[in-house]
């Protein structure tokens, strides 16, 4: 079990930081091992920080932080029609791999390290 480093964008809200896209199977993040929820498939990460801020720019309330994260090695979602490799959550729906942002690695834990290296006021345009 091979621990990489890398960088998560994650969202800020009231009760904490969570993954980036709202939905019941949504994970909180923090500084101890995340994993996903029950059925649901791996968790993204990314490669480099040039990838992980262009991808947060894209997003409100976006925090990018160093991460520990270990690689995925399960299987991953076929999408019935599409015969396609995709990330899933446990209701079936899948994100197919080609749609996912570049430099996404796919990681079966991570962990937050350090401070938030940039926030999305960072990005602002005011």
């Amino acid at each position: 079990m091979k621990i990489k480093t890398g960088y998560k964008v994650v969202v800020y809200r009231d009760d904490g930081l969570w993954s980036v896209y709202r939905s019941p199977y949504a994970v909180p993040y923090s500084y101890v091992w995340t994993v996903p929820q029950q059925g649901c498939g791996p968790l993204a990460v990314f490669s480099s920080l040039f990838t992980a801020i262009r991808f947060a720019m894209t997003i409100e309330t976006a925090y990018i932080y160093r991460c520990e994260w270990i690689p995925w090695n399960g299987p991953l979602y076929i999408h019935p029609f599409r015969g396609k490799q995709a990330v899933w959550r446990a209701d079936g729906y899948g994100w197919p791999m080609r749609a996912m942002p570049s430099g996404t690695r796919l990681a079966c834990r991570v962990r937050l390290v350090g401070e938030p290296l940039y926030s999305w006021h960072d990005f602002s345009l005011t």
